[in-house]
């Protein structure tokens, strides 16, 4: 039986995918101008909106997938979680790759062509953020880091709920102690898989966090929860606190998390509401992919010089994304859609085959 869809994380994502569009405009507007959604007293909307995205993967993965017993089981939740992701993003980034190499007259523009391996499995934008000058000079175009991280979370999720289905409070209390120590050394063992953005043990927190926190769901509407997590979320945002650490980002992202599920739930009762950010939350990985180049795409067309010009062209940078968003995501549909049905037809032609020999077969013994 299938478990009916938690419509207010769907909420989420769509804020947060339009928060993240956002941010990355104001992050090429002129200091002196007003930049709304670039960052609060704490830390930088970007990193506190995508550590909201684990939050809210991990909480929908743990309540659609709370269990995996076996290596089958397994393949098909890679399989269903792959056909999520790269239709889309291999789309997209075929698309701005070879608008890359027309400009550049180079099909291998960046170098060694092997370097393609990493954009084939969508973790080139991840790449990036290491110091290694062999992994972060490659052929990314779209997903920046987030695509990458998200992939490598989704391939450990069936190990991570062996683990957090036995015990799940040790599994975040271990989760939480390797992500202590790896954001206050600034490092972990001086690897760049744990440190930095590139954070392995953060998106690893981040992740069961939300596992954890879906299995008390029903308590998040209480006022005994909500009302403390609204008053975090407030702190937060308003008073800076002396300690500067990645770790105030992260905590808001889990009290802004609380607090957007709860508005969500009534959001989406309404019927255009629910309808419209229902849409817009199916549209929020296809945004995330491609609201960098929109942006690059209005700044091309004009640089805004005045502080009114500002937040008109921030909601046509949203607008542009959402329009691109659903271009591509009716486009890997379709795509994917007569791929499969191609698969689906030659499959049934080659099992009907043995059928018709055996009824020729036994003609043949009739008539004679």
């Amino acid at each position: 039986m299938k478990k009916e869809r938690i419509r207010e994380f769907d909420f989420v994502r769509a804020l947060c995918a339009l928060g993240i569009a956002a941010f990355h405009f104001c992050s090429y507007v002129f200091p002196e101008l007003p930049r709304p959604f670039l960052t609060y007293a704490n830390g930088t909307w970007g990193i506190t909106l995508s550590a909201i995205f684990f939050l809210v993967s991990g909480a929908a993965l743990f309540y659609n997938y709370p269990e995996i017993r076996t290596r089958g089981e397994a393949w098909t939740f890679w399989k269903r979680r792959a056909r999520s992701i790269y239709p889309m993003f291999w789309i997209a980034f075929l698309w701005f790759y070879c608008r890359s190499a027309l400009i550049s007259h180079s099909l291998f523009y960046a170098g060694n062509p092997l370097k393609l391996i990493w954009s084939f499995l969508g973790i080139d934008g991840y790449l990036t953020l290491f110091p290694s000058h062999a992994l972060s000079v490659n052929y990314y175009q779209v997903g920046e880091w987030f695509l990458g991280a998200i992939i490598i979370m989704y391939f450990l999720y069936p190990i991570i709920l062996q683990a957090f289905s036995r015990k799940p409070v040790l599994t975040w209390i271990v989760s939480a102690a390797l992500y202590l120590v790896s954001i206050c050394t600034g490092s972990f063992g001086g690897l760049a898989l744990f440190s930095g953005s590139a954070n392995l043990f953060a998106f690893l927190f981040l992740t069961i966090t939300g596992m954890l926190l879906v299995k008390a769901y029903r308590y998040w509407r209480h006022p005994a929860v909500f009302f403390p997590a609204l008053a975090v979320t407030a702190v937060l945002i308003a008073v800076r606190i002396p300690a500067e650490n990645v770790g105030w980002m992260h905590l808001l992202s889990i009290s802004l998390f609380i607090v957007l599920a709860d508005v969500g739930y009534y959001v989406m009762k309404g019927r255009a509401s629910g309808a419209f950010f229902g849409w817009l939350g199916g549209l929020s990985m296809a945004i995330y992919l491609l609201q960098h180049k929109a942006v690059y795409q209005v700044f091309e067309l004009y640089t805004p010089w005045l502080a009114r010009e500002v937040v008109p062209l921030m909601l046509l940078t949203l607008l542009l994304s959402v329009a691109e968003a659903w271009l591509l995501t009716m486009a890997a549909q379709k795509i994917t859609g007569a791929i499969e049905g191609l698969v689906r037809a030659r499959r049934e032609r080659n099992e009907a085959l043995p059928a018709e020999g055996s009824l020729s077969d036994a003609d043949d013994v009739r008539k004679g």
